[in-house]
């Protein structure tokens, strides 16, 4: 230990806060004497050297991290400062430490990392401090640029017939150093679409083409789908601003028939096969098998009738073709019998209503196509019934129903709750009580005056996401509504008779949704929630407008109809404006169809009273 000794400590004794600080002063500077009188050979230290007067970074990829030291060398124990200055474009460079005591050689390190996808130089200073003096390392280095590009604007892809695929290139192409590739991604917007390869490199000698598949499933027009391309330097993920996109357009095209009616021999029959999309007129022609006897087929409407002349059950392929000359091939049948048909149902026949393209939710409603013979009635009743002018849709587990005879016999099929019915589909509520069930198959009985149709396997989910739109063609017009004033999130005046404006950025809209899933508290099947009785969705969906996440404020069912859901979400401020924007929900990992629209303003809009 130093001692101050007798005559430094008499001297502090003398020296008051009344005294003036010069006297103060001198006491310090008397200390310093004796601390370096009291060590043997230590100075004060007076000078340092640095290894370079320069760094050179080169030239690296942007997000990259490169360091380099300098070794600094002190004559003696000193307290030194470091701190980077005057960069130039803006902060690339960083030091490590920023403080240090020593009195022995020791190297500070300043690292470079770029921030700009932009090829440029960047240049600083490194400012040492210490014993007394100061020292400046001057600090250079740039990176590598890179851009991204593709050689086309959009894809069209015309009609294509459902079930089959239409291929279309694009080629990427990169601005970049071949030292600094890019990662090329690439993902479409519409489940309709595939791309192939998803992911590779590029740099300025090595474009990439990219094939893009077109498979429509029916009569769905793209509408506003796209492919994007994002861009990142493959060494680092750093990425290249904006995304890339290409506009798709294309029609679906095929016939929507299920399935046809049941005939009786010696009755007059007449039923017409449907198609969706493509461009009218339609021709049609049976390409393979044969229609009943005395049944034929119209090759300018598409209308089988006849007179059937004897039982049985006919299978064959009937074709049509549009004005574009793109075809789309079906099997059908027709089962003639001598007296009443039984009702028929198939388990392709088994969907959710809000769409026609997944297998129904429990507690959501559902719709379901074969031959039931009946005239077209609704539900007139809340809770639901379970029969409507005889028709009863009976569910249950696999086996439930005698294989062959159909029916009802051990009890075990549940009737679901109807909302309508009519010659060739039933609308139903899947009961909640099948939950247990799902995701699995059921079996499902339709009985019309108590005439059991064969029982067929369906599938039932725990949830399937869809948003109901105005009308049943794809795309559509979403059911979905400003929270302001209830308006139709819609172009005004394009939905007849319904007040309508486009939705807000930043503005609420209330959707009309579903086969979101299970509710809490539990509802009975076919009854709709007490007033004032909230049932909210057990997972929270997912809701995306423009490929953006909404804020979801509600989830449940809506106070006014069974088996649908409500769900108010607020739209982000950068939500794509336009006015056919796509709109998705996402629950129990599923995702609704991107085939429903809103219209989206940035600004205030006036709405327009209905027609």
């Amino acid at each position: 230990m130093i001692s101050l000794g007798p005559r430094v400590l008499a001297h502090f004794a003398k020296c008051c806060l009344a005294r003036c600080w010069s006297n103060l002063l001198s006491g310090v500077l008397l200390i310093l004497a004796v601390i370096g009188s009291a060590v043997p050979g230590r100075a004060i230290c007076t000078d340092f050297t640095v290894s370079q007067t320069s760094l050179s970074f080169g030239t690296v990829v942007p997000g990259q991290m490169v360091s380099m030291t300098v070794l600094i060398t002190p004559n003696d124990l000193a307290d030194f400062t470091f701190t980077i200055q005057n960069q130039v474009p803006a902060p690339a460079f960083t030091v490590s430490p920023q403080f240090q005591r020593v009195q022995t050689p020791f190297t500070v390190r300043v690292t470079f990392q770029p921030n700009s996808s932009t090829s440029q130089g960047w240049s600083g200073e490194l400012l040492i401090q210490g014993c007394g003096k100061s020292e400046i390392i001057d600090l250079g280095g740039g990176n590598f640029g890179g851009s991204a590009s593709v050689d086309v604007t959009d894809l069209a892809f015309g009609t294509v017939a459902a079930g089959q695929s239409k291929a279309l290139p694009f080629t990427v192409s990169a601005s970049t150093d071949p030292a600094a590739p890019l990662k090329i991604t690439v993902s479409a917007t519409s489940p309709l679409i595939s791309v192939n390869p998803k992911t590779f490199q590029v740099d300025q000698n090595s474009p990439r083409q990219v094939t893009v598949t077109y498979t429509p499933n029916g009569g769905v027009s793209l509408g506003s789908q796209r492919v994007l391309v994002k861009a990142v330097f493959a060494a680092t993920n750093f990425p290249i601003a904006p995304d890339l996109t290409v506009d798709l357009t294309g029609l679906g095209f095929g016939i929507s028939t299920f399935r046809l009616p049941n005939g009786a021999v010696g009755s007059a029959y007449s039923a017409p096969i449907e198609a969706m999309g493509g461009t009218k007129p339609y021709s049609w022609a049976v390409t393979t098998g044969a229609l009943p006897e005395g049944l034929t087929l119209n090759m300018n409407s598409g209308v089988v009738s006849g007179n059937p002349a004897k039982d049985g059950e006919s299978a064959f392929g009937v074709q049509a073709t549009d004005a574009q000359n793109v075809s789309h091939k079906k099997d059908l049948s027709i089962r003639v019998g001598s007296g009443s048909a039984r009702p028929v149902i198939t388990s392709g026949s088994f969907l959710d209503a809000a769409g026609f393209q997944q297998p129904p939710a429990v507690g959501g409603l559902g719709s379901i196509f074969g031959e039931f013979g009946v005239a077209t009635t609704s539900a007139t009743q809340i809770p639901l019934p379970t029969q409507i002018t005889g028709v009863r849709l009976l569910l249950g587990p696999p086996g439930a129903a005698a294989l062959q005879s159909g029916g009802n016999a051990n009890g075990a099929l549940m009737p679901a709750p109807l909302l309508f019915v009519s010659a060739q589909q039933i609308n139903f509520q899947v009961p909640w009580e099948l939950a247990s069930s799902a995701p699995g198959p059921l079996q499902a009985v339709v009985e019309v005056n108590g005439s059991a149709s064969d029982p067929v396997q369906v599938s039932a989910t725990k949830a399937t996401p869809g948003i109901f739109g105005f009308g049943f063609e794809r795309p559509a017009k979403g059911v979905v509504l400003n929270l302001s004033d209830f308006s139709a999130a819609q172009p005004a005046g394009s939905i007849p008779g319904v007040l309508s404006k486009p939705a807000q950025r930043g503005g609420v809209v209330i959707i009309y949704a579903n086969g979101l899933g299970a509710v809490n508290p539990p509802i009975a099947s076919g009854a709709v929630p007490a007033v004032g009785s909230l049932h909210s969705t057990v997972e929270k969906p997912i809701v995306r407008v423009g490929g953006l996440p909404a804020d979801v404020s509600f989830a449940g069912l809506s106070p006014n109809f069974v088996g649908v859901y409500q769900v108010n979400a607020t739209l982000a401020p950068s939500t794509p404006v336009g006015v056919a924007v796509p709109i998705t929900i996402e629950s129990g990992g599923q995702r609704s169809p991107e085939d429903i629209t809103i219209a989206v303003a940035g600004a205030a809009a006036v709405s327009e009273e209905p027609n």
